[in-house]
Protein backbone atom coordinates (compact mmCIF):
# COMPACT_ATOMS: atom_id res chain seq x y z
CA UNK A 1 0.00 0.00 0.00
CA UNK A 2 1.11 3.01 -0.86
CA UNK A 3 2.05 6.32 1.55
CA UNK A 4 -0.75 9.00 2.48
CA UNK A 5 0.69 11.36 0.86
CA UNK A 6 -0.02 10.20 -2.44
CA UNK A 7 -3.45 10.64 -2.32
CA UNK A 8 -3.90 14.60 -2.99
CA UNK A 9 -7.09 15.95 -3.09
CA UNK A 10 -8.45 12.21 -3.15
CA UNK A 11 -7.50 12.43 0.47
CA UNK A 12 -10.36 15.46 0.78
CA UNK A 13 -13.41 12.78 -0.32
CA UNK A 14 -14.33 10.76 2.78
CA UNK A 15 -14.21 14.26 4.82
CA UNK A 16 -16.56 16.21 2.40
CA UNK A 17 -18.50 12.97 2.07
CA UNK A 18 -19.08 12.46 5.58
CA UNK A 19 -20.06 16.10 6.14
CA UNK A 20 -22.71 16.36 3.24
CA UNK A 21 -24.02 13.11 3.77
CA UNK A 22 -24.78 13.92 7.21
CA UNK A 23 -26.66 17.40 6.35
CA UNK A 24 -28.19 15.57 3.29
CA UNK A 25 -29.54 12.61 5.67
CA UNK A 26 -29.45 13.88 9.27
CA UNK A 27 -27.81 11.05 10.52
CA UNK A 28 -24.23 11.25 11.22
CA UNK A 29 -23.46 8.28 12.81
CA UNK A 30 -23.91 6.60 9.62
CA UNK A 31 -22.40 9.49 7.79
CA UNK A 32 -19.44 9.18 9.84
CA UNK A 33 -19.57 5.82 9.14
CA UNK A 34 -19.22 5.65 5.60
CA UNK A 35 -16.87 8.36 5.46
CA UNK A 36 -14.15 6.15 7.42
CA UNK A 37 -15.31 3.49 4.85
CA UNK A 38 -14.68 5.36 1.86
CA UNK A 39 -11.02 6.93 3.07
CA UNK A 40 -10.25 2.78 3.85
CA UNK A 41 -11.62 2.21 0.09
CA UNK A 42 -9.22 5.00 -1.02
CA UNK A 43 -6.14 3.52 0.75
CA UNK A 44 -6.56 0.06 0.37
CA UNK A 45 -6.53 0.89 -3.78
CA UNK A 46 -8.01 -2.27 -5.42
CA UNK A 47 -8.94 -4.45 -3.58
CA UNK A 48 -12.25 -5.65 -2.79
CA UNK A 49 -15.09 -4.91 0.52
CA UNK A 50 -13.51 -7.91 2.37
CA UNK A 51 -10.18 -6.90 2.21
CA UNK A 52 -10.97 -3.16 2.93
CA UNK A 53 -13.06 -4.24 6.01
CA UNK A 54 -10.16 -6.85 7.44
CA UNK A 55 -7.65 -3.57 6.87
CA UNK A 56 -9.84 -1.67 8.75
CA UNK A 57 -10.60 -3.72 11.74
CA UNK A 58 -6.83 -4.71 11.75
CA UNK A 59 -5.80 -0.96 11.33
CA UNK A 60 -7.69 -0.57 14.87
CA UNK A 61 -7.18 -3.19 16.64
CA UNK A 62 -3.37 -3.29 16.30
CA UNK A 63 -2.30 -0.38 18.45
CA UNK A 64 -3.47 -0.40 22.24
CA UNK A 65 -3.25 3.08 22.24
CA UNK A 66 -6.78 2.89 19.58
CA UNK A 67 -7.65 -0.14 21.69
CA UNK A 68 -7.49 1.95 25.12
CA UNK A 69 -9.34 4.97 23.42
CA UNK A 70 -12.43 2.60 22.45
CA UNK A 71 -12.86 1.00 25.64
CA UNK A 72 -12.96 4.45 27.25
CA UNK A 73 -15.63 5.46 24.99
CA UNK A 74 -17.39 2.71 25.44
CA UNK A 75 -17.62 2.37 29.04
CA UNK A 76 -17.93 5.92 29.00
CA UNK A 77 -21.10 5.68 27.24
CA UNK A 78 -22.45 2.86 28.95
CA UNK A 79 -21.88 4.63 31.92
CA UNK A 80 -24.07 7.63 30.74
CA UNK A 81 -26.82 5.72 29.82
CA UNK A 82 -26.88 3.92 33.14
CA UNK A 83 -26.98 7.33 34.93
CA UNK A 84 -29.54 8.59 32.28
CA UNK A 85 -31.88 5.13 32.73
CA UNK A 86 -31.59 5.30 36.44
CA UNK A 87 -32.87 8.78 36.65
CA UNK A 88 -29.64 10.34 38.02
CA UNK A 89 -29.72 13.45 35.72
CA UNK A 90 -33.16 13.94 35.91
CA UNK A 91 -32.95 14.11 39.90
CA UNK A 92 -30.24 16.17 39.77
CA UNK A 93 -32.18 19.04 37.76
CA UNK A 94 -34.83 18.67 39.84
CA UNK A 95 -32.62 19.52 42.48
CA UNK A 96 -31.29 22.38 40.69
CA UNK A 97 -34.28 23.65 38.66
CA UNK A 98 -36.09 25.66 41.17
CA UNK A 99 -32.66 27.79 41.48
CA UNK A 100 -32.29 28.14 37.91
CA UNK A 101 -35.25 30.45 36.65
CA UNK A 102 -32.59 32.45 33.85
CA UNK A 103 -30.36 31.69 30.84
CA UNK A 104 -27.73 33.46 32.79
CA UNK A 105 -28.02 31.04 36.21
CA UNK A 106 -28.62 28.32 33.79
CA UNK A 107 -25.36 29.04 31.84
CA UNK A 108 -23.52 29.49 35.16
CA UNK A 109 -24.57 26.23 36.49
CA UNK A 110 -23.24 24.95 33.21
CA UNK A 111 -20.29 26.53 33.71
CA UNK A 112 -20.07 25.34 37.46
CA UNK A 113 -20.51 21.75 36.57
CA UNK A 114 -18.00 21.94 33.66
CA UNK A 115 -15.57 22.55 36.58
CA UNK A 116 -16.59 19.87 38.55
CA UNK A 117 -16.43 16.88 36.16
CA UNK A 118 -13.23 17.64 35.26
CA UNK A 119 -11.46 14.20 35.23
CA UNK A 120 -12.07 13.69 31.08
CA UNK A 121 -13.17 15.72 28.57
CA UNK A 122 -15.58 13.58 27.28
CA UNK A 123 -16.82 12.54 29.97
CA UNK A 124 -17.45 16.04 31.03
CA UNK A 125 -19.30 16.75 27.61
CA UNK A 126 -21.65 13.38 28.11
CA UNK A 127 -22.19 14.50 31.80
CA UNK A 128 -22.78 18.04 31.82
CA UNK A 129 -24.56 17.85 28.60
CA UNK A 130 -27.06 15.10 29.76
CA UNK A 131 -27.54 16.78 32.69
CA UNK A 132 -27.95 20.25 31.65
CA UNK A 133 -29.80 19.60 28.07
CA UNK A 134 -33.69 19.42 29.49
CA UNK A 135 -32.93 22.50 32.12
CA UNK A 136 -31.58 24.31 28.73
CA UNK A 137 -34.71 23.85 27.09
CA UNK A 138 -36.63 25.22 29.58
CA UNK A 139 -35.14 28.42 29.76
CA UNK A 140 -34.74 28.57 25.39
CA UNK A 141 -31.35 28.14 25.53
CA UNK A 142 -30.45 26.65 22.28
CA UNK A 143 -29.15 23.48 21.93
CA UNK A 144 -26.25 24.86 19.89
CA UNK A 145 -24.92 27.53 22.79
CA UNK A 146 -25.29 24.61 25.18
CA UNK A 147 -22.82 22.54 23.40
CA UNK A 148 -20.61 25.61 23.11
CA UNK A 149 -20.70 26.08 26.96
CA UNK A 150 -19.88 22.36 27.35
CA UNK A 151 -17.33 22.23 25.04
CA UNK A 152 -15.83 25.35 25.76
CA UNK A 153 -14.79 24.41 29.82
CA UNK A 154 -14.22 20.42 28.95
CA UNK A 155 -11.06 20.55 27.31
CA UNK A 156 -9.68 23.35 28.78
CA UNK A 157 -10.20 22.01 32.12
CA UNK A 158 -9.28 18.44 32.13
CA UNK A 159 -5.52 19.88 30.19
CA UNK A 160 -5.01 22.13 33.05
CA UNK A 161 -6.09 19.62 35.52
CA UNK A 162 -3.45 17.20 33.52
CA UNK A 163 -6.18 14.33 34.05
CA UNK A 164 -6.88 13.46 30.49
CA UNK A 165 -8.00 9.84 30.71
CA UNK A 166 -4.96 8.73 27.70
Amino acid sequence: MTGAETFGAVSLVPPLLAIVLAMVTRKPVLSLFLGIWSGAAIYTTNHGVVQTLDWLVSSIGESTFNAKIMLIVLFLGAGVALIWRLGGANALANAVTSRLDSQRKVGAATWIFGMIWFFDDYSNTAIVGTTMREISDEVSISREKLAYMIDSTAAPVASWTASITF
